[in-house]
């Protein structure tokens, strides 16, 4: 007989059923199947990407174009969806370095690739979620 896993047990980080049922269709990599979530819900009900969904994804997504389980098409959509995910919480956590040594009093700002590659993730992402 299969042991129940209690609450404690669970993964840290993984959604609950509630949480997962909660995120709109668009924060998923197949937005279809409401599989390969790219989103975390947040506490006031709104949600945040998340890079460790992002990765997961990617990797699931791998496992099952190797199983034979997901079409091309459909592992190059969640792949790209992941990318432009991982790429929006980049460029977020650059913003709070920053905000981090300004107030230090540490000077200095974004290079010319950084500020690139944020207006590169800025319009793949309305492109994807536009």
């Amino acid at each position: 007989m299969a042991k129940k896993r209690s609450k404690a047990c669970a993964r840290p980080g993984a959604l609950t059923t509630k949480q997962r049922n909660s995120l709109p269709a668009s924060a998923f990599g197949l937005q279809s199947e409401r599989t390969y979530p790219l989103y975390k819900p947040m506490a006031d009900g709104s949600i945040a990407p998340s890079a460790t969904h992002a990765r997961a994804a990617k990797a699931r997504a791998e496992q099952e174009l190797d199983k034979g389980k997901l079409t091309r098409q459909q592992y190059n959509t969640v792949v790209r969806r992941a990318e432009a995910v991982q790429a929006k919480c980049s460029v977020a956590a650059q913003a709070r370095r920053k905000k981090a040594d300004a107030k230090k009093g540490i000077r200095g700002g974004f290079t010319k690739k950084q500020r690139l590659a944020a207006l590169e993730a800025k319009v793949r992402r309305n492109i994807l979620l536009g």
